[in-house]
């Protein structure tokens, strides 16, 4: 079950507030992403929904913030990082976690951007498994 997500619309209101809030403190931290805030701000992830929802069983505890780890990982191909080092950098950079639309109390870690991957990309590969070969019964006799 896909849990309760934020529409584009209060997406944008939430980056601004947030980003008008962290300008007062770290404007050139903005400046830096401000090519990353625009293109975030004009990718509307409303008809995603559709497709991430079935995805999801009806049972269970709700699945949160998938929104935000798709723009997560869209943010981290565009900034060319790679995951294992994305997610520590979301911790500690205000602007990125505010433009993946991510709140101060809550970070999804590593495993729930591998489970997102799974969701969405399953593999059809089965696992290697290899034969069972029983040691020699004879023993090689010396020839020297």
């Amino acid at each position: 079950m896909l849990g309760v997500y934020r529409s584009h619309k209060e997406y944008y209101q939430f980056v601004l507030s947030e980003l008008s809030k962290l300008a007062q403190t770290r404007p050139d931290q903005i400046r830096e992403y401000q090519n990353a805030i625009s293109k975030m701000l004009l990718l509307n992830l409303d008809p995603l929904v559709s497709v991430i929802e079935p995805l999801y069983p009806n049972i269970g505890r709700p699945a949160m913030m998938q929104l935000e780890i798709f723009r997560s990982f869209v943010l981290m191909k565009d900034l060319k990082i790679p995951l294992n080092n994305w997610v520590d950098k979301l911790a500690f950079n205000p602007v990125l976690r505010i433009i993946a639309g991510f709140n101060y109390d809550y970070m999804p870690k590593t495993s729930s951007y591998y489970d997102f991957i799974n969701r969405t990309v399953p593999l059809d590969e089965a696992p290697v498994l290899r034969g069972f070969k029983p040691k020699p019964k004879k023993k090689l006799k010396n020839t020297t």
